[in-house]
């Protein structure tokens, strides 16, 4: 019986460690998202992984692409708060010239000495 109360109350503990708005509109094909990790659960980490895929997989079902406009870790109060990840996106037609124009940049491959003489 004590270990089903255990069994009981970690469950109830760990289903408040994750929270969010879910998918928000913002303006014309425009959404934002906010995803609240707490820290034993992996923190701003999870949040970001959580709130990035989600947004991806909201456009992918639209049959759109996912377009991040501005995108960042919520700054939290103390060390006993979930961390938090916002982003705010677009979902756009494959074809659109915005999606063609957003890219990431990729790490440079070379590396650059500068020697004064």
């Amino acid at each position: 019986m004590r270990s089903l109360l255990t069994v009981m109350a970690g469950a109830i503990v760990l289903s408040g460690c994750t929270s969010g708005t879910g998918i928000l509109p913002a303006g014309p094909d425009t959404y934002t998202v906010t995803k609240k990790v707490s820290l034993i659960l992996g923190g701003g980490n999870e949040a970001e992984k959580e709130a990035l895929t989600g947004a991806n997989d909201f456009c992918e079902q639209k049959g759109l692409k996912f377009v991040p406009n501005t995108m960042g870790a919520q700054p939290s109060l103390s060390e006993l708060t979930p961390g938090a990840y916002s982003v705010l996106f677009r979902c756009l037609s494959p074809n659109d010239p915005a999606v063609t124009k957003y890219q990431l940049g990729q790490a440079p491959n070379v590396i650059v000495e500068q020697r004064n003489r």
